[in-house]
């Protein structure tokens, strides 16, 4: 130890018989290891081996029996010597300390140290407080967030500086009055203010010329040290212009949206459309020449039969309507589905089906096109031979689960292909209507549908993919009560001869789908709307010859449609046979037509042979 230090050690020695006779005096290397110690007279401060001024620091006991923790805060410096005060607790007992930290002397430092924690606070310590007071204002103040606080009955005490550019009131006019005058927002009420208020994502603020500002906000109860509130501190920001702009973003978003998907509906419409009219146009053209028109019909029937899957894919964005759901086992429908779907291509597949899989509450023909639709995507997308690995399996999700579902039993399917994949950009916005250039017709829809689909069962859908490493479509099923499975259907049989009433407001559809109905064997009436197949039904019933079945149309711009006639129906005949049909599939009465006071229902467009079968299937077990 050099003369300087000794020099040192020796004052601090001299000192203790003045105001400083309880100095420790630590002499430290520079990484903070305590070298040499000195500790006056029965003292057993300081139970550690090494020093780091501005770090807490938490150590064990000798013996391992407890923690305990200090730290320094700089006071200021004078001649070269560093003046600190320290606080040190020990099992709880806090100890504060008056610090000098001496210049360095080689590779060493001294530090002297006085407890001052019996006696009254020396005047530097009432000038730290208040050092400290100001530093706290001077950052409330200078903060981007608004900042009140309140007493206990909700009384303006401080206000800073953001707090008054936000809510246009200077500290001066609002100090003692009611927060609630103040601090006015669309999230809060008199009965809140001063109790404190959980977060919200954002609040409408009124200032106090009346504009409106958009805000988030939090707030809290300030309590003393034994707990008791004794106040409020509100704090907020003002979001308004962020706000603004993501609206802006997301009504842009949103035209763009509606324009890719009304570019492309128009698109496949006029394909769909140009295919009729050049089969009429033949049909015409080869009539009168006895040529075999059979082809050219049916290739009308299949281009109506594409319209009405891209209306049906359309009406899943609409809302209102809901899955026509039952209990089913998913796997069969899994297997069937995704075999069709890649007959003919050079695709094969390979299928992991867990067994025991638990039963799903799906609209059968909804998931079946889920499954389609993502069959299609991978046939579409993989050139050459590829392969397509389908898996499902139980699985049941908790709260350590990242997705965006309640927690319970699901049904987890993973569709994988070998395809090119896709770049970060296309995957942001995949299930984007007619987004992917490169859509074959009918696809654009597709992948949009599918999410809608899901999200509707009340699912989830996940796509992973990167260039060069395929596409990986994971879907999440809610599981449902196995106790609920449907029997599969039994046979139906056959109800020609029956009598029907068929009511439709258009006059093209009633004289096309009543003559088929006669074609088959029914005897058939008809109606233009709900009040004449009203006088109609009880005319049947006064001749003693009443219905078997009425088939009304759901809607009759400015007349009574089928969801009012059914009402009366039932007072005239409470077990009367009724089906409901409609072009909005989306429609509540559609999704579960029982409820609404039907047996059975029918989609437009429907073949002759699908309302056949449900009538038959309404005659028979209804």
């Amino acid at each position: 130890m050099g003369s300087k230090t000794n020099e040192i050690i020796n004052g601090a020695n001299e000192r203790k018989t003045s105001c400083l006779s309880h100095d420790l005096i630590l002499e430290i290397d520079s990484q903070g290891i305590i070298i040499r110690k000195i500790t006056p007279l029965g003292k057993t401060f300081f139970p550690f081996d090494r020093i780091v001024p501005g770090v807490n620091i938490k150590k064990v006991l000798p013996g391992g029996a407890a923690l305990f923790d200090y730290h320094f805060q700089k006071l200021k410096q004078t001649n070269q010597v560093q003046h600190f005060k320290l606080t040190l607790n020990i099992l709880e007992n806090t100890r504060i300390f008056e610090a000098r930290l001496n210049p360095n002397i080689g590779n060493k430092i001294i530090l002297s140290i006085l407890d001052i924690s019996e006696k009254n606070p020396s005047d530097s310590l009432v000038e730290d407080l208040f050092i400290e007071k100001e530093n706290l204002n001077v950052t409330l103040r200078s903060i981007a967030d608004g900042i009140i606080t309140t007493d206990i009955n909700g009384m303006i005490v401080f206000m800073n500086k953001a707090a008054e550019e936000i809510t246009g009131w200077k500290f001066e006019e609002a100090k003692g009055k009611k927060l609630s005058a103040v601090y006015r927002t669309s999230n809060n009420d008199e009965s809140s203010i001063g109790m404190g208020f959980d977060f919200w994502e954002h609040a409408f603020l009124y200032t106090k010329d009346g504009r409106k500002k958009v805000i988030t906000e939090n707030g809290a109860s300030i309590r003393d040290q034994n707990g008791n509130t004794t106040g409020v501190v509100v704090t907020f920001r003002d979001i308004t212009e962020k706000w603004r702009m993501e609206q802006e973003i997301e009504r842009t978003q949103r035209l763009e949206f509606i324009g890719n998907l009304a570019g492309g509906i128009a698109h496949d419409f006029n394909n769909i459309l140009s295919v009729i009219l050049a089969n009429i146009q033949l049909v015409k053209m080869l009539h009168d020449k006895g040529k075999d028109l059979t082809k050219y019909i049916n290739g009308m029937e299949d281009a109506v039969n594409r319209a009405s899957s891209l209306t049906k894919q359309l009406l899943t964005f609409a809302k209102g309507g809901a899955p026509i759901k039952q209990n089913i086992l998913l796997g069969d429908l899994l297997i069937e589905t995704v075999e069709l779907g890649l007959k003919g291509t050079n695709l094969t597949c390979l299928f992991s089906i867990q067994d025991n899989l638990w039963p799903v509450e799906i609209d059968p023909g909804q998931i079946n096109q889920v499954f389609n639709n993502l069959t299609n995507n991978a046939v579409r997308t993989v050139s050459g031979p590829g392969t397509l690995e389908v898996s499902a399996r139980n699985i049941t999700i908790t709260d350590q689960d990242i997705l965006p579902l309640s927690k319970g039993k699901y049904i987890q399917i993973t569709i994988k292909d070998n395809g090119p994949g896709n770049t970060k950009e296309q995957l942001a916005r995949i299930f984007d209507p007619y987004y992917l250039l490169g859509q074959e017709e009918g696809n654009g829809l597709g992948l949009a549908v599918s999410y809608s689909i899901i999200k509707r069962h009340n699912g989830f859908i996940d796509v992973k993919s990167a260039p060069g490493a395929g596409t990986t479509f994971i879907i999440y099923l809610p599981a449902a009560d196995e106790k609920r499975i449907k029997p599969k259907s039994l046979l139906i049989p056959d109800q020609k001869g029956k009598k029907i009433l068929f009511m439709d407001d258009d006059a093209h559809i009633t004289k096309l789908i009543s003559e088929m109905l006669i074609e088959m064997d029914y005897r058939v009436e008809t109606a233009k709307d709900g009040s004449e197949a009203l006088e109609l039904f009880k005319k049947a019933q006064q001749q003693n010859d009443p219905f078997d079945v009425i088939i009304m149309d759901l809607t009759v711009p400015g007349g009574m449609g089928g969801g009012e006639a059914i009402v009366f129906l039932r007072r005239l005949d409470p077990d009367v046979k009724a089906i409901v049909s409609s072009g909005y599939c989306n429609d509540p009465v559609m999704a579960d037509c029982k409820k609404y006071g039907f047996d059975g229902m029918v989609s437009k467009p429907y073949t002759i042979e699908e309302l056949c079968q449900e009538i038959n299937r309404v005659l028979s077990f209804s």
